[in-house]
């Protein structure tokens, strides 16, 4: 019997010895812990010897068939489906082949992404322009050439269309051997002020072709906005600029199209913008689709006798407020502070990306991924998955470039089978795809229809995160590549292969002033694709100061919370600057801190004092005496809200939540 009792203390000395162990290798690993100590964090990061997830090495080791897949709509992808979810995940390269062919016979058959966006943007005849205020002169061209200049060495002249249903005439730069080369009128002696411009424009031949408005203003020229001109039919451009002091002269030019195409154009507006109006159009739109009228009943203690103050205060916001971090908010608790106070959603700079969770082949780290995302979640901040695929080359690792087909297809499935189940039902959107509309490293090396294995991987793999694209310059400058149009035919054209696309993500990372007007414009473009718009990594480079910063996020703030398809917006750099947390890890990495709304002791600047200003707007808080139980009316914004009731020396708290909805919320609060 002595000897049962001998092995048992051995084994307790062992677990003990184990135990101990642990903790020290806990506390000298590097690994840094959710509750870290106060003071910097004292690990090499580059260095740490990490585990791996327990899918980490070889083929993917999660078995898909076990998982709860929605179903999906028919496509070319079914047969690929139904062996993905026998297989472990690994294709053969040669079938997906196959099949992308199969896609692309069938697409043929059917009305293309471009023949949809041709009925959405293109109109047969042009409307006319605006007729009080225009500053434009002859802006329907029925004085043939009378204020208009050829630019660039192109002539111009007047045409009539007459075969319209109703006859209109338009100009015509003809001869082009510059792109630069168009339509121009120069307008003097303008008044500081913003202003927007719509002008139609058409190509006399070829596929479409971006065209842009540009405005020369005290010798510096800045473009104003962008639309994709067609040979069939005319597209109404659109754009705005501000004046900050009056010039003597602003000249517009239309331009962009290829060398030796004709650009047509008629019916321009050129119209100044009654700010007060603006504000007032923002406000009326932030208390329609942010607010809502409430009536709140307080029960109980004999309210309906005797009067009693009532002090009601919103607790958290239902619209999302966000910023980027970095792995130094798990132990700097003066970061944690100045988020927490200012923030409900998250994204990583880049602790979510595969070459930082995959730095090495075979060799996954999610150490610090899952800290992060760990803490979050534990103070019910939701966030951000940034990001599963980066389609620019230069941000593939190198690794990833030096393989062949084969293994780039079974090393993407690897980090798709490894990032998004791993947060399943704890991140609440990943960015599928970014920054697609400038590069395309993967349909290049795979084929196009790689896009959408990866929407209906990642739905597979985590049924309730949304699911996004994620890309820059679609409102912050002229981009070809990138403008409205061609983002909303990339959402088409993958949601119609049936990649379940549910957000689009606007990086919004200006370099300048941002022009409202066009923002506007192409917000309202965007919105036609009927999904969230997240502006998802604003900020400002090449600002002279922080109060200037502060204008420019103020202003960009304003006209997205007021757009009712505006679903998020998240600050980038918006604490300090990354390099310091990046040194040791890859320099790479580094971002400058072109949103900061802090110094680097998290002292709120300029920007950071009216981005909290906008934020105590944005919210509810008043005090009101109840009034023979009647109930109380007010409007407030959604989110959750506390009410504290004073009556007779005491004092009885309650908490109630304001949801978006249409109509009144009737609340009633048992005291």
């Amino acid at each position: 019997m002595a000897r049962p009792q001998v092995f048992a203390r051995v084994l307790l000395r062992l677990f003990l010895i184990a135990l101990a162990a642990t903790i020290l290798c806990s506390h000298h690993s590097g690994r840094p812990s959710l509750i870290p100590p106060v003071g910097a964090i004292q690990v090499d990061l580059a260095k740490a010897k990490l585990p791996l997830p327990p899918w980490g090495q070889g083929r993917a080791k999660i078995d898909l068939a076990k998982l709860k897949l929605p179903k999906l709509p028919p496509s070319p992808y079914e047969r690929e489906w139904a062996k993905f979810r026998q297989s472990d995940g690994l294709l053969s390269l040669d079938y997906v082949k196959s099949l992308q062919a199969q896609a692309r016979t069938s697409a043929t058959k059917k009305k293309s992404g471009s023949d949809v966006f041709k009925v959405v943007f293109c109109s047969p005849t042009p409307s006319p322009p605006a007729q009080d205020g225009n500053l434009f002169l002859n802006p329907s061209i029925e004085q043939g050439t009378t204020a208009w200049q050829g630019f660039g060495y192109a002539p111009i002249k007047a045409v009539q269309n007459t075969t319209a249903p109703k006859p209109f005439s338009y100009l015509v730069a003809y001869n082009r051997s510059y792109t630069y080369a168009g339509p121009k009128q120069s307008i003097k002696n303008v008044a500081a002020a913003a202003y927007e411009l719509a002008v139609w424009v058409r190509i006399d031949a070829g596929e479409r072709q971006y065209v842009t408005a540009t405005a020369k203003i005290n010798d510096k020229y800045v473009c104003i906005g962008g639309a994709n001109a067609r040979s069939t039919c005319w597209t109404k451009l659109t754009g705005g600029f501000t004046l900050h002091e009056p010039a003597a002269e602003v000249a517009l030019y239309v331009q962009g199209a290829a060398v030796g195409t004709e650009i047509w154009v008629t019916s321009a507006s050129l119209l100044q913008v009654d700010m007060d109006k603006w504000r007032s159009r923002q406000n009326e739109n932030i208390k329609k689709y942010r607010m809502r009228p409430v009536r709140l009943s307080l029960q109980g203690l004999g309210l309906n006798i005797v009067p009693a103050r009532v002090q009601i205060d919103q607790v958290s916001s239902d619209f999302p407020f966000g910023a980027n971090v970095n792995g130094a908010i798990l132990y700097d608790t003066a970061y944690q502070e100045w988020f927490l106070n200012r923030f409900n959603w998250a994204v990583f700079n880049n602790e979510g990306k595969w070459y930082f969770n995959e730095r090495r082949e075979g060799v996954e780290d999610y150490n610090v991924t899952d800290a992060l995302v760990d803490w979050f979640i534990e103070r019910n901040v939701s966030v951000r998955g940034h990001n599963v695929f980066w389609a620019v080359e230069k941000f593939v690792q190198t690794w990833v470039k030096n393989l062949n087909d084969t293994a780039l297809w079974a090393a993407m499935q690897r980090r798709m089978n490894s990032a998004v189940p791993r947060y399943r039902d704890k991140v609440q959107h990943w960015d599928v795809i970014n920054e697609p509309l400038h590069g395309n490293y993967f349909g290049q090396r795979l084929g196009e229809d790689v896009h959408s294995w990866m929407f209906k991987a990642a739905r597979a793999l985590d049924p309730n995160v949304q699911l996004f694209l994620n890309d820059y310059n679609t409102v912050e400058q002229c981009d070809r590549g990138a403008n409205p149009e061609v983002y909303l035919e990339k959402v088409w054209n993958l949601n119609a292969s049936g990649a379940p696309v549910t957000g689009i993500g606007v990086e919004a990372h200006y370099s300048g002033e941002p022009q409202l007007v066009r923002l506007k414009h192409d917000l309202n473009r965007l919105a036609m694709a009927k999904l969230p718009i997240w502006l998802t990594e604003l900020d400002f480079s090449e600002v002279e100061s922080d109060d200037q910063r502060a204008d420019y996020l103020e202003a960009v703030m304003r006209e997205s919370f007021a757009h009712p398809s505006v679903a998020g917006i998240v600050l980038w750099s918006a604490g300090r600057s990354t390099c310091a947390y990046y040194k040791d890890i890859d320099p790479g990495m580094c971002n400058p801190c072109d949103a900061c709304l802090a110094d680097s002791s998290f002292k709120d600047n300029e920007a950071g004092r009216r981005y909290q200003a906008l934020r105590a707007e944005w919210s509810t808080h008043f005090a009101r005496r109840t009034r023979l139980g009647l109930p109380l009316s007010f409007t407030a914004f959604h989110g959750r809200y506390r009410v504290r009731v004073s009556f007779r020396g005491q004092q009885v708290e309650r908490f109630f939540d304001v949801p978006k909805g249409a109509g009144r919320l009737n609340v009633a609060v048992q005291l």
